[in-house]
């Protein structure tokens, strides 16, 4: 995955997968490795990030713990109270698996590539009741999306991604 600039990236005419049109980075300091019971500034990261308006797929941190992803189901049902207003939710570590300080760029590629090719993975877990997961990979025109990445010391990131139009 190359990031630069549009300008650079058109003049030598590379392929653009889609935009990063926002970042937002916090720090809970909570913990070394555990997660705060609320998930306050996770949710503050996110709702800067939906501060552009709705987004079709959101890309949760999801390692597959119950307690991450108690967290997690928690902050989505307090952005997206109803089931049919959530945007699809998928987790590609239940694919990749953990892969530590790399995960959140192997994530990134996969949302951009998602939304280039109309396809979004499916996820492999058990259904969280209250949550639109993506269960089975499944054809979807989505042109905006959201990663986010809860890291270790209490560190979180999120990008916004938007189809390229040009």
């Amino acid at each position: 995955m190359v990031l630069e600039d549009l300008a650079t990236a058109s003049a030598r005419g590379a392929a653009i997968y889609a935009e990063i049109t926002d970042y937002v980075a916090n720090c809970d300091a909570f913990h070394v490795v555990r997660l705060p019971e609320k998930a306050t500034q996770q949710e503050r990261l996110v709702r800067r990030l939906l501060r552009r308006g709705p987004i079709g797929h959101y890309n949760a941190h999801g390692t597959g713990t119950v307690k991450n992803d108690k967290l997690e189901a928690g902050l989505i049902t307090e952005l997206w109270p109803s089931i049919d207003s959530q945007p699809l939710v998928c987790a590609t570590k239940s694919l990749l698996g953990h892969t530590i300080g790399a995960s959140g760029a192997f994530e990134v590629a996969v949302v951009a590539q998602s939304m280039r090719h109309g396809r979004l993975h499916g996820t492999l877990t058990d259904p969280i009741e209250g949550i639109r997961i993506a269960q089975k990979t499944i054809d979807v025109d989505t042109d905006s999306a959201i990663s986010v990445s809860f890291g270790f010391g209490g560190h979180n990131a999120g990008l916004r991604l938007e189809r390229y139009a040009g």
